[in-house]
């Protein structure tokens, strides 16, 4: 105990003293304390502090801190001191055993002077508890467990068993424990104890020896624990005869039969057919099981192998085929057992043998076979429905030959259903045939057997169409020529055609043209037809005379309308379009230049993936509330949406039963009529289409231009730019995009059409390039890596096929296709260069596809030149007749002219009328100039009459619009005149003057006619200038 004053600056001379019961004053680390005397408040012992201070008032005041005192709850604690005189008493009993007893206790003592008020000083208290022999021994766990091994010698080791005593090991003998056996093992032979312990250390040995564990597996002994005191403590010892390897093992049965199907080909069955169990009384038995060599057939295809109980399994190591003679009545053989893979065989004490017996079970594991698996039939477009094309005959060896046969067509190489087959391998036509729709057809025939489950082989029969002549020729462009009006006649324009069908049939080209006869007379007497040989023949389109915009503006010719198929595009559709492959985080926003229909849908496109997630295209409202979405899930096609402004009402048509993550190109089209929708994939055969027909609630879908048509998924803004795309379509192609049968570009090959423009694209790639997966493939050979787009395979190059075996490449034979058209002979040549077809007369081509064209002249080079310049020298001839005939016009236009002419000092610009342009000159040419050749009359005569044609007399002179209407029918029925002058000029607009000239009166008003009063002056100019001479009307009487 110690003790110290707080007051450093005075003298520390504290002197303390103990006193109390267990308090040895001249030994103080015997001191203790007495645990059977702490019942109540019991006196421990009393702490005396001193003051050096003399002048001072020295009442002390004692109180305690540290273990077993609680300040704050005193009646918790264990001790408490007198505050005045320093004795320490206990409070509660106290414990010093474990595992919740304390054996001894430390706190510490305050004493303050001036009555704890002054300076403070301490000692440390420490307080032992004497040990009491109050606990009785006790086994930890309860039993013990513990082993020998058997047949083992007396005295061998078992086990080991311990007890605890919580009283003080070094209290006299409180601890001290003594072992026995309380219920012993008694050896039923002799009647003696098996077992003996140590009643010091507790050991276990064994008594006597030779113990089996096959009669006994183990025993239970009652063990007691004794301390010095008497307590006693009772445990239980298991113990477990440990085995060895004693006992035979024997099979179950002396022959085993099982009844197994035949493999599927090579393909081997995982799971055992046979399962043998051995009896061995040793408890651990390491069974080593296999099949004996040569003692019977079939060993080799069989194995046995151990199971984890024990048991031991047969397995299938190679394929077993009901149709081999050699195993179609089983097999017989032994397996052997051996129950320790470190015992020789030659100990037949641990060896046994048992007969196994396998019978096999005939299944469907072949194919049918086709007699001829290629069949070549060709036939007219125009056949009739019903014809035969060909018989397809197949066999099956399954049940004995005797399987049926059932005969269908793929579908998927007959969409349209154009042909049937029944069940004895006709084929014959079902629906009519068109060879401009597909001159080839590859028919995919099925033969499938009756089998569990059926086995379906294949043939192909090659349907050629020939071509009839059941197709009118369609123009070349969509022709739309302009004539200005007023213009004299001219070539206007070439037209060409073209024919779907076979001109190597002479069902096509060259063409020849010609007038409608049903045309109305207008478009008869106002243009002509004529034939040109160039090409395939063309025809040349001209005008009979002059066109008055302001009468007609436009000859409209109906013009057919063209869809191409998907993937194409141009004039023709001969043009392939450009795909676009879409990255990770990639989209296509675009605008549209149209406004699409609102209770009407269709969207199209082609799209190549090998992802089974992500969004193709989507259109919406600004809003996202009406909407319908095109997307993948689970590699199926889907098509969303919701027609409802106010909330979502979403509905879904899905081709569930398609997968098309397989890297192939595919055509996707919806069709949506208000809340119906119709899904389609590659035409929609079977299970590529879907509908639903629920016309409940909206019907009308707005789509936003701007901001509302999004392919590859919708963009997402996170941040100022970091987007993250919605249902993001990634590492896949999309190409062709037509909403509403309107082409949408796709960049960066096309970032605009005329119906809308690509507004912004990320992370988008031109074309649909495969990510070259052979590039780290490896192949063995002969085989060669083939790119499948994003995925490849080892197959056999060009011209080669995998052998039967499937381990090498040959030659593959080209001709059994019967590649040669039109009775060409096929010849099969090696593999690089397939096939090569020798053609009969009058056709070529690698496969004879192509007529030869007759030649009746062959003309040498020296014939071809005189040729030649003799074309020259007549070309020279001709320009100098023509020169001669433009003097002589020339010359004819210089003769004085009579009254009528009209001469150019009273005709004034506005009069000629130089046209809505010309507004400083007028082109005089077109009056001076013939329009065609002069007539042979150039006495200004006028030409012949027809006899039913009376001449104008004087008394009509006075009406002009009688006179004016005869004189123009009589010039249009006379063919043969040619006009002296071309007063179609009249015809132009005026200059903005007043209506003084027919154009401006014309032009005044469009498409309506003028009354003017018959007095007009300026019309009585023009009656002097149409009135006949003296001598023309002389002329028209003798005539």
């Amino acid at each position: 105990v110690t003790a110290s004053d707080a007051d450093v600056e005075r003298p520390n001379n504290i002197i303390y003293f103990l006193t109390g019961a267990g308090i040895d004053i001249e030994n103080p680390s015997d001191s203790y304390f007495d645990i059977n005397k702490a019942t109540g408040e019991i006196f421990v012992l009393k702490v005396t502090a001193s003051d050096a201070d003399v002048e001072r008032p020295n009442n002390i005041i004692y109180f305690l801190t540290g273990a077993g005192i609680d300040i704050e709850n005193p009646s918790d604690s264990y001790f408490d001191i007198n505050k005045a005189t320093g004795e320490i008493f206990v409070l509660k009993p106290l414990n010093r055993d474990p595992p919740h007893g304390r054996a001894s206790w430390k706190f510490t003592v305050f004493a303050q002077d001036e009555g704890g008020e002054g300076l403070v000083g301490f000692t440390e208290v420490q307080i032992n508890l004497k040990d009491v022999n109050d606990n009785a021994p006790q086994f930890p766990n309860g039993i013990a467990y513990g082993n020998v091994t058997e047949n083992g010698t007396i005295g061998m080791y078992v086990m080991t068993i311990k007890a605890e005593d919580y009283d003080d090991i070094n209290e006299g003998t409180n601890a001290k424990i003594i072992y026995s056996i309380e219920k012993n093992a008694i050896q039923e032979d002799t009647g003696l104890p098996i077992f003996n312990i140590n009643p010091d250390t507790g050991l276990i040995t064994t008594a006597v020896c030779c113990l089996d564990r096959e009669k006994t597996p183990d025993y239970l002994l009652q063990i007691v624990a004794t301390d010095g005191g008497g307590l006693k403590g009772t445990g239980t010892a298991s113990i477990k005869v440990k085995d060895l390897n004693d006992m035979p093992p024997r099979f179950t049965k002396d022959e085993w039969f099982v009844e197994v199907e035949e493999t599927d080909g090579s393909v081997l069955p995982e799971a055992p057919i046979l399962t043998v169990t051995v009896n061995d009384d040793d408890e651990i038995n390491n069974f080593q099981y296999k099949i004996i060599e040569s003692s019977g057939y079939g060993t080799d295809k069989f194995a046995m192998v151990k199971n984890a109980d024990g048991t031991g399994s047969l397995k299938v190591v190679q394929p077993l085929d009901y149709e081999d003679p050699m195993q179609i009545n089983g097999f017989r053989f032994r397996i052997q057992v051996i129950d320790n893979d470190e015992i020789d065989e030659s100990d037949k004490y641990h060896v046994d043998h048992s007969w196994v017996i396998v019978k096999l079970k005939d299944i469907n594991d072949n194919t049918p076979r086709f007699k001829k698996p290629h069949i070549e039939a060709t036939v007219y477009e125009n056949a009739d429905v019903g014809k035969n094309l060909g018989t397809f005959k197949a066999v099956d060896i399954d049940k004995d030959g005797k399987s049926k046969i059932t005969y269908s067509i793929n579908r998927a190489t007959d969409r349209k259903r154009q042909f049937a087959i029944d069940q004895e391998g006709t084929v014959t036509i079902h629906r009519e045939l068109d060879r401009e729709a597909m001159a080839k057809h590859s028919l995919e025939i099925l033969a499938t057997d009756d089998g569990v489950p059926p086995r379906t082989a294949s043939a192909i029969l090659t349907v050629l169409v020939k071509d009839i002549n059941d197709n009118a020729p369609v123009f070349a462009e969509d022709y739309r020529p302009i004539l200005l009006e007023n213009s004299p006649p001219s070539k206007i324009i070439e037209i060409s055609a073209v024919d779907k069908d076979d001109r190597l049939e002479g069902n096509g080209a060259p063409f020849q043209f010609r007038m409608d006869p049903d045309a109305d007379d207008v478009i008869r007497t106002s243009f002509k037809v004529e034939q040109s040989n160039k090409g395939d023949g063309m025809a040349i389109i001209s005008s009979l005379g002059s066109f008055d915009r302001e009468y007609r503006k436009q000859y409209t010719i109906p013009i057919a309308k063209c869809e191409c198929n998907p993937g194409w595009t141009g004039t023709y559709c001969s043009l392939p379009t450009t795909p676009t492959t879409f990255k990770t985080h990639s989209y296509v926003k675009y605008a549209l230049s149209f406004e699409p229909d609102k209770f009407t849908t269709q969207i199209q496109l082609r799209f190549r993936t090998r992802e089974t997630y992500g969004e193709l295209f989507r259109i919406s409202d600004q809003h996202m509330r009406e909407y319908g979405i095109i997307e993948l899930k689970g590699a199926k096609v889907y098509f969303r949406y919701s027609l409802n402004t106010g909330q979502v009402e979403e509905q879904e048509v899905a081709l569930t039963a398609v997968e098309v993550d397989d890297g192939q190109w595919h055509v996707v089209k919806v069709q949506r009529y208000g809340s119906a929708a119709i899904l389609e994939l590659d035409g929609g055969e079977g299970a590529n289409f879907n509908q639903s027909f629920s016309f409940d609630g909206h019907q009308w879908l707005s789509v936003d231009k701007q901001e509302g048509v999004y392919a590859g998924g919708k963009p997402e803004f996170t941040g100022v730019k970091t987007y993250d795309v919605k249902s993001d379509y990634q590492k896949s192609c999309i190409d062709d995009i037509r909403l509403d049968g309107k082409s949408l570009p796709l960049p960066p090959a096309t970032n605009g059409t005329q119906w809308g423009q690509a507004t912004m694209a990320k992370n988008i790639d031109r074309y649909c390039s495969s990510n070259n997966p052979c590039q780290n493939a490896y192949c063995p050979d002969p085989f060669e890596c083939v790119d499948l787009w994003n995925k490849y395979e080892c197959a056999c190059g060009d011209g080669m096929t995998i052998s039967p075996e499937g381990k090498t490449c040959i030659d593959r034979n080209e001709c059994l296709d019967y590649p040669c058209l039109n009775g060409g002979t096929c010849i099969n040549q090696e593999p690089r260069q397939k096939y090569k077809c020798i053609c009969p007369d009058w056709y070529w081509g690698e496969s004879c596809e192509f007529l030869k064209e007759r030649q009746a002249i062959k003309i040498s080079t020296s014939a071809l030149a005189a040729v030649i310049a003799g074309l020259l020298l007549i070309i020279i001839l001709l320009f100098v007749y023509f020169s001669c005939s433009r003097r002589r016009s020339a010359n004819f236009n210089k003769k004085p002219a009579t009254k009528d002419d009209i001469h150019e000092n009273i005709i004034n610009y506005c009069d000629e009328g130089g046209g809505e342009n010309d507004m400083t000159a007028v082109d005089m040419k077109t009056l001076k100039i013939p329009i065609g050749p002069l007539p042979e009359l150039v006495q200004h005569k006028a030409p012949p009459v027809r006899p039913d044609i009376a001449v104008v007399s004087d008394q009509v002179v006075g009406k002009v619009d009688v006179f004016l209407d005869d004189r123009k029918r009589r010039v249009d029925i006379d063919s043969a005149s040619g006009p002296f002058d071309d007063l179609r000029n009249y015809a132009y607009e005026g200059c903005a003057s007043t209506s003084g000239s027919l154009s401006s009166l014309q032009s005044a008003h469009d498409d309506k006619h003028l009354n003017c009063p018959p007095c007009s002056y300026r019309f009585d100019k023009l009656i002097n200038i149409y009135e006949p001479s003296e001598a023309q009307i002389e002329d028209d009487d003798v005539s």
